[in-house]
């Protein structure tokens, strides 16, 4: 994955028209208050306190026009509908599964090259992967784990 320094940077508007993107402010996410953008179920979010760093990007597999951009930029070698076997070998072994609505569940990773992410891959029942939520955790953003 890229290192925290470019990780940072990245903004909706480097992947979608900007007339297409909503503003976020004062969103509740992960138990934080983000700001940032949005386009329907995908966000790339900074912190309310530190708005120059993104430290948080969700992509709806779905719906976001740009996913497959996003993921490489990341560098993150995932697509829409790939099972969660091949996400364990990319990936590795993950520390938390959960399923908050009936037909999906959630697994999450902890990434460490170079630099230290969590990432979190939704999946449903009868299909693949459909959701990935990246979070920096560097100093600001520690990990739950």
């Amino acid at each position: 994955m890229i290192p925290h320094e470019h990780f940072y940077t990245l903004r909706m508007s480097q992947f979608l028209d900007p007339a297409l993107i909503d503003e976020r402010v004062n969103w509740e996410y992960y138990d934080y208050l983000w700001v940032g953008e949005g386009y329907i179920f995908s966000d790339i979010l900074q912190l309310e306190d530190d708005p120059e760093r993104t430290r948080a990007i969700s992509i709806d597999l779905l719906d976001f026009p740009a996913a497959e951009e996003v993921l490489r930029c990341l560098g993150l070698p995932l697509h829409r509908n790939v099972n969660q076997s091949d996400v364990d070998q990319i990936l590795g072994q993950p520390f938390a599964r959960k399923r908050f609505v009936a037909d999906r569940y959630s697994v999450h990773y902890m990434v460490n090259t170079p630099d230290r992410y969590e990432v979190s891959c939704t999946f449903f029942d009868a299909g693949g992967l459909v959701w990935v939520v990246v979070i920096a955790r560097d100093a600001v953003m520690q990990a739950n784990v």
